[in-house]
Order: C-alpha cells, then structure tokens, then sequence
C-alpha cells in the first residue's frame, strides 16, 4: 500500500478557481460534455489501487467537468474524494458542499462530510451528517461502522472489539459516491493518537489497542493480513519518515507480544506523505500523528502467494569459520566477516544497498564487482552478495549498519538512476539521497532486536512482506558494530579469499 504524496492534485483547485477556455456553448451541451468527462475519470482503472498517474489524470478529468458544468455532482463530489485523500480537508469540504448544493441530498457528500468531521474530531458533526447519508442510503456497512465510532468517542470510551472487527469485515467495499476506485482499503477508522514527536503508547492508546488486538481474534479475522501504517506531521521531527516507522513498530509489538501472528502484521512508514490534515492550526495537526491498521487479505489466499515476498538475512563468519545468521539484536565486530542472502517468493526487481556506520552508502545489488545476479531476480532462488565465497569485511568505523532492500515488481528507474551515481567502496561519498529515496517508500520488514533470537524468527519476520499498491516493498536489516575483540586485520572493506 503507497504513501503517495498527490502532487498533482492540488491543480484541480485551480483548474476550478480559473477554468479552462471553453468554446461558446449552451449550458446544457457543456454539462453533457462535462458527463462525458466525468466517465473519462471513471474509466481510469476500475479495480483499486488507482495509482499517482490515475489519480492525476482523474483530477484534470473532474476538474474540467466542474468548470464547464458546476452542476455536476459526481464531479464535484470525486473532487472531493480526492483532496480528501490528500489531506486538503477545506478543499475537500468545499466540494462535497457544492455536490450537496447540485444534488441535493447527495449521500456520498455526506459521507464525506461525516468523516471529514471524524477526523477533525467534531464528533456530533460526523453523527448528523452520518446520520443523513444512511437515511438516503441505509445498505452501507462502512458509513454504519463509523457512525457508530462516532457515537463511541463522543462519549468519550474507546470502540469495543466488536465494533471494530465489523468495521474491518465490512469497510472494504464502501460504495462511496460514483467512483470506486476512490474508496481506500477496508482500514480502521479509529486512529491511535500519538504526543509530538513521540512514538510511546499512551494510556488511552494501550486501552484501544487492546480491543484491536481482541478483534484480530475475531471470526474471519483471524486468518486475515494487515498493514500498520504509521504516519507523522511533516512539523513534529526532521526525519517524519523514521518517527513514523517507530510508531507502527510499537503497534506491531504490542500485538506479538500479545501472541497475534508475526507473519499477519506488516510494518509500513509513510512519513509526512499521506497527512490526514494538510494545511490548519497546530491542534488539527495533532490527526496526522497517528496509525492506521489496514486489512490486506487474507493468509493463504492467491493474491497473497502473488504478493511482492522477499525473504533477507544477514549471515556472519564464526569463532569455526562457518556462516551463521546474524541473531536479532546481535552486533558483529570491527574485522568481522559476513555477507547478505536475500530470496524472492515472485519475480522481481531487487535493490540492495548499505549504509555504513561512517554514512557512506553502497549499492550492493545489482552490482557486478560483488554478484553476477542480475534483475529481474528469479523466483525461489537464493542471492548471496558477495558471491563467489567472498565475503565482506567490517572495517574500524564503528556504529549502527543498516542494509535497504528494496523490491519492486517493474524497473524503478528512479532508484537505478541513483545507483548507478554511487561509488564502490572507499571511493564514494555519503548518498544521503539514495537513503532519504529509499526510506521514502515505507517499511515492510524490520529486524526487531526483541524478537526471539533465532534464525527462523528473523526470517518469518521478514517474510511479512504484504502486497502494496505501488508494488513495492523494503526491508530494512540493522545491526550495531562494535569494537573489534581481537587483533584481526579490518583494512579491506571486502575479502576476497
């Protein structure tokens, strides 16, 4: 699932505020051309995910509609949809106004109006407006489920486990006003709330996400997959993007120490890319420090074996000479020898690259100086960088190593431009565009230093890996190095015995 940050959307604002030139025409000609618009936008993709480029191409479509026929409803409403997606919640109230002033009682502008209001925290706002739409349109689970976290928080309590596993079973197929494609994947409206910049689990969050945790027992929850998306203010941390990694982990930890499964729960860091408020006082602001839990699938089910899955390690020489991998929370000496296994359940396109503890960033994969692999990566085959027995070599610099490993089912060119600018080791110079690139894309897998240490455990956890909407997936694998215990030779960055 994406963090995306809608560049883009904010012109369909100006294509309405300044309208394009429009030849001389009848009014009801030009909303007839504005239908036709309007079903131009709609035939963008039918099934979600609808990527950056749809959604662009979908403002420009319902952007033009409205300027030709204001009267539209379904134009001004998707408009809506979609500055509401970009956190732009005035634009987007603004629309769904407009949608309500031309059709009337149009329920899917009250919808939006109510979860505008949800978010923003006017809870007895959210209820009328809920309460209006599921009048006009009463067979809608997903409306029902947040009217009824409405009515729970403004009576200040937390949903109970019941209503939020309803919420998850029923929220995936809102059928929210003309476009579908608009409608986000069945997540969990109520949002834990965190203190600015920082990633503890309050009191009133731990009570929340103790009925989370019983929900994810629950009927058809309990075989089913989630994403924990973590999300910062872009004002609250220099680096958003880590704080909110941190945010989603404490989640996830609570959960699997609570025995939910580790291989059901992916970790996804979006930053300051997908704020649930863009722009409003500090106090609105406090909504984009949240985590989301979003259902994905279910275990075993044919999209999940289809699903990006790529299965790191990271493998260290022994007192024996023999390769090992590296224990969660372990750290590897200064001279220590150690190399990077990765395996991909689908075809794919892998990147690996490694930030060493002086900041000097190397592209690893694909690289012809340590592996002959090269992309697309087979399926169920195991990559060893460096190949050919070698190994690397840690050399003096001592702190934390961090390894990215970013998989993606087409060529990120992007990505392969920045790599192809980085230097071999002990030539380069840090690329920290490269790290702040790859950490923009979210986290799938993270070693957790409290996680049982054994290989397997390391590798389940990594395998968590869920299917994202942009199709791509990272893995982050850290570890601390330390002072060397003996009198090793530590020159060479590599050894090539």
């Amino acid at each position: 699932m994406a963090c995306y940050v809608f560049a883009g959307l904010a012109a369909a604002p100006a294509v309405a505020a300044s309208p394009p030139k429009v030849p001389a025409a009848a009014p009801l000609a030009r909303c007839r051309e504005a239908e036709n618009l309007v079903a131009r936008g709609l035939a963008l993709e039918f099934e979600a995910p609808c990527h950056a480029e749809c959604l662009r191409q979908k403002a420009y479509f319902y952007g033009r509609a409205v300027a030709l026929c204001p009267t539209n409803a379904a134009a001004q409403n998707n408009l809506g949809n979609l500055f509401e997606a970009a956190g732009q919640l005035d634009d987007a109230k603004e629309r769904y106004r407009r949608a309500l002033a031309a059709g009337h009682d149009f329920a899917p502008a009250l919808f939006g109006l109510g979860d505008i209001a949800l978010v923003e925290g006017q809870y007895p706002e959210a209820i009328g407006f809920y309460e209006r739409g599921l009048a006009l349109e009463p067979a809608d689970p997903a409306s029902t489920c947040r009217l009824d976290i409405a009515r729970a928080l403004a009576a200040d309590r937390p949903p109970d486990r019941a209503l939020i596993a309803r919420c998850l079973t029923e929220a995936g197929t809102r059928p929210r006003g003309p476009d579908p494609v608009l409608v986000p994947a069945a997540r969990l409206a109520v949002k834990l709330r965190f203190a600015e910049g920082s990633a503890a689990l309050d009191r009133r969050a731990r009570e929340q996400l103790a009925e989370v945790e019983a929900a994810l027992r629950t009927g058809e929850l309990a075989t089913a997959r989630f994403v924990i998306e973590g999300h910062a203010d872009a004002t609250e941390a220099a680096d958003p993007t880590r704080l909110s990694a941190e945010r989603a982990e404490q989640v996830r930890r609570y959960l699997v120490e609570r025995r939910i499964e580790a291989a059901r729960l992916t970790v996804k860091a979006c930053g300051a890319a997908r704020p649930a408020v863009a722009a409003g006082v500090p106090a609105a602001r406090a909504a984009n420090r949240r985590v989301e839990v979003v259902r994905v699938g279910e275990g075993g089910s044919p999209v999940d074996r289809q699903a990006l899955h790529v299965e790191a390690t990271v493998v260290a020489e022994d007192e024996q000479a023999h390769l090992e991998p590296v224990r969660a929370g372990a750290a590897l000496p200064s001279g220590g020898r150690y190399a990077i296994r990765f395996l991909s359940r689908t075809s794919a396109h892998v990147y690996v690259v490694q930030e060493d503890a002086a900041g000097e960033v190397t592209a690893l994969f694909p690289n012809g100086a340590f592996s002959r692999g090269r992309n697309p990566v087979q399926r169920d085959v195991d990559y060893v960088i460096p190949d050919d027995e070698r190994l690397f070599q840690l050399d003096n610099t001592v702190g934390r190593e961090r390894v990215y490993i970013v998989a993606t089912r087409a060529p990120a060119r992007d990505l392969e431009d920045l790599m192809r600018r980085l230097k071999v080791p002990g030539q380069g110079e840090p690329a920290h565009e490269m790290v702040l690139q790859i950490r923009s894309r979210g986290i799938a897998g993270i070693v957790d230093p409290s996680a049982p240490s054994t290989a397997a455990s390391v590798r389940e956890l990594l395998a968590a890996a869920a299917r994202r909407e942009d199709d791509t997936t990272l893995t982050v694998i850290e570890f601390e190095h330390v002072p060397r215990r003996s009198g090793r030779d530590a020159n060479p960055k590599e050894d090539t015995r």
